[in-house]
């Protein structure tokens, strides 16, 4: 199809470059920027505009850039003529805004926890759980091990166990305006022993054990149905959200020591070797136990 007239096709783009503008979509918002984009002449551009006629291929790379549909009464209206007809800009311009402000459908793509540790001393993995009034819903999967971790010691047939007594899984992102609530969680009863309290203002899960007699962490928390752990509103797409569990030196303990390396070590000299296998444990004074990363993105 050759050249086709558009109705007050020059004030459309004008007002296509002011909503740019306050978009700040940098790549629309002035013809040079346009011609750059859509991969046109300028001169092309500012010819059409002279005389409100553009080929039907320069409208397809104008309406893709700003994300719209050439077949709009409001574009084009092929039986406009007079009072009557639908495309004028103002009409246009102001449908443009209208499906623009539409919110899109979104939803989360979770990759799989990287465990900067070990998988068999803790992990966990937030698993996107639906959506609803265009919040985002994620539910909690957490495990730890039962018997904590071994360590072995050289000379030594036994192992020392390290067990975790705390652990803080948090929750960053880039959006903007974002907001994150998390919502306490616990373990049913013949799951593990574990209660994570949400807390601060980008919230986070303290990880403790809810069990007096026992400090460590032990047996797994598995997600339920019925409502979410965490909830994400104002995200848009393309937003990242990162969550990340850690565990420091002091959040750690021995449960286990070879009877040897106890009675044959002198006091001090046993916290200090202790104080390094825990070091050693989580590969500093603070240990990613895993990381996980989950995308915002249009729901197909």
């Amino acid at each position: 199809m050759g050249t086709q007239e558009i109705f007050e096709l020059a004030r459309k783009m004008s007002l296509l470059q002011g909503w740019a503008s306050e978009a700040h979509c940098d790549g629309l918002t002035s013809l040079n920027a346009i011609a750059k984009t859509i991969g046109v002449s300028r001169n092309t551009l500012v010819s059409n505009l002279a005389n409100d006629k553009m080929d039907k291929a320069n409208q397809e790379r104008i309406a893709k850039a700003f994300g719209f549909d050439t077949d709009w009464a409001e574009w084009f209206d092929k039986d406009g003529a007079g009072a009557s007809r639908k495309d004028t800009a103002d009409a246009f311009i102001d449908r443009f805004k209208r499906h623009k402000g539409r919110p899109a459908s979104i939803a989360l793509k979770a990759s799989e926890t990287r465990t900067h540790l070990d998988r068999r001393f803790a992990d966990f993995r937030l698993g996107p759980n639906g959506s609803a009034a265009g919040e985002l819903h994620a539910n909690l999967d957490i495990w730890f091990a039962e018997d904590g971790w071994p360590m072995l010691i050289e000379g030594f047939s036994e192992v020392v166990m390290i067990g975790l007594k705390r652990a803080d899984l948090i929750i960053e992102h880039d959006g903007s305006d974002a907001i994150v609530t998390a919502r306490e969680v616990k373990c049913a009863p013949e799951g593990g022993n574990f209660s994570g309290a949400a807390d601060g203002i980008a919230p986070w899960w303290i990880i403790r054990s809810m069990n007096s007699n026992d400090p460590f962490l032990r047996g797994r928390r598995r997600p339920s149905d019925d409502a979410a752990d965490c909830i994400f509103s104002g995200f848009q797409v393309g937003n990242q959200i990162c969550a990340r569990m850690t565990a420091r030196v002091i959040d750690c303990d021995i449960i286990q020591m070879p009877s040897q390396l106890v009675e044959g070590t002198d006091f001090n000299s046993l916290k200090v070797m202790q104080q390094l296998l825990k070091i050693q444990a989580l590969d500093g004074v603070e240990g990613v136990l895993g990381e996980q990363t989950l995308a915002v993105v249009k729901e197909s």
